[in-house]
């Protein structure tokens, strides 16, 4: 159950992020963002993963998922101690996630990352993103001790916020990655743990983070 709400929780601050881009850029980005496509070494005990439209490193340990044999009822279910997370959760779509994967040593599997595409009619920057998706969270009990709208990813604009969300009988900590591919297109990498596991993972985030490469135009 422990691994389920905090897959859940990853999920709705994906999905939270894709909506709560609070008003239109005005400045920012103009036109899709030539990315870098050559990725750093890759580290020995990780694996690459590619799909379609992007690639990412990942140690030997994390396990890609298939979201789609995923019950919807499941998740609902895994937060319903708090219904605070049910309306984003209700907006779940595994098609908007192009990956899943959890650390399979993690305890529980609790360990996850979630990717999720966002394409907007509606041009966005990094740092629009961001506030828009604080002012959502608030009242939500979810806490953002950290943000930076000043990273690059493979070239691109990129910018984190790190949340800390309370779901009744523990803390899950979460860091969400948001790369710009153009004004209207941009991923969200969602890492997701328990409270006491994120000291020690929080630099493999990171590192996982950065090994992030577009291959092509979604």
């Amino acid at each position: 159950m422990k691994k389920l709400v905090i897959a859940a929780i990853g999920f709705a601050l994906a999905v939270g992020s894709a909506c709560g881009d609070g008003e239109p850029a005005t400045t920012g980005p103009t036109g899709t963002t030539t990315p870098t496509l050559v990725a750093p070494m890759v580290p020995e005990g990780w694996e690459r993963h590619i799909t379609a439209n992007f690639q990412i490193d990942l140690p030997e340990t994390w396990e890609a998922q298939d979201l789609t044999v995923l019950p919807f009822e499941v998740l609902l279910e895994a937060v319903s101690l708090d219904f605070r997370w049910a309306a984003l959760i209700e907006q779940f779509q595994p098609e908007s996630f192009p990956f899943f994967a959890i650390d399979a040593e993690s305890e529980e599997k609790i360990t996850n990352l979630s990717i999720m595409l966002r394409d907007d009619p509606i041009p966005t920057t990094i740092s629009a993103l961001i506030g828009g998706t604080e002012d959502l969270f608030r009242g939500t009990g979810i806490q953002v001790p950290a943000t930076d709208s000043g990273l690059t990813i493979g070239g691109l604009e990129a910018g984190s916020m790190r949340a800390s969300a309370p779901t009744g009988f523990f803390r899950s900590e979460l860091v969400n990655y948001f790369v710009q591919l153009s004004p209207t297109v941009v991923y969200s990498l969602v890492f997701a743990t328990g409270a006491d596991e994120f000291p020690a993972l929080e630099p493999v985030f990171e590192q996982i983070a950065e090994s992030f490469r577009v291959l092509d135009s979604p």
